[in-house]
């Protein structure tokens, strides 16, 4: 405690994005009269926009960004104290994709202070 900090602060010490390794085939375009091409596949997105890195936390943790994916089947967002090796599921996975937006609460209660890594996963 002491040094002026809040009752439970936690410190996200990093916080990164990791995706779930994923094999997707190749496809041809064929051309077919009267049918659209698709457009190209956009590269998957998994990003944490907040907390930022470094942030002190405390309580409920609102965790934004974005999950995206051409392929999209879900997200999972996880936490470990740091340094650490055992990842922590945070709530349900995200069954929607999310650009820029809400992506989970993290409830921190319970959890002693020290530095915390987020990841998600796409």
């Amino acid at each position: 405690m002491g040094r002026g900090v809040q009752r439970h602060p936690r410190l996200i010490s990093q916080v990164f994005a990791a995706m779930a390794a994923l094999i997707v085939s190749a496809g041809l375009l064929i051309p077919v009269a009267s049918v659209l091409a698709a457009p190209p596949r956009q590269g998957a997105v998994a990003a944490i926009s907040s907390p930022a890195s470094g942030a002190t936390v405390t309580g409920a943790v609102q965790i934004n960004g974005s999950a995206l994916h051409p392929d999209f089947d879900r997200y999972e967002l996880y936490y470990t104290v740091e340094p650490g090796e055992n990842w922590v599921f945070i709530g349900e996975p995200g069954r929607q994709q999310v650009d820029n937006g809400f992506l989970g609460t993290w409830n921190t209660g319970g959890l002693p202070d020290g530095n915390y890594s987020l990841r998600l996963r796409v």
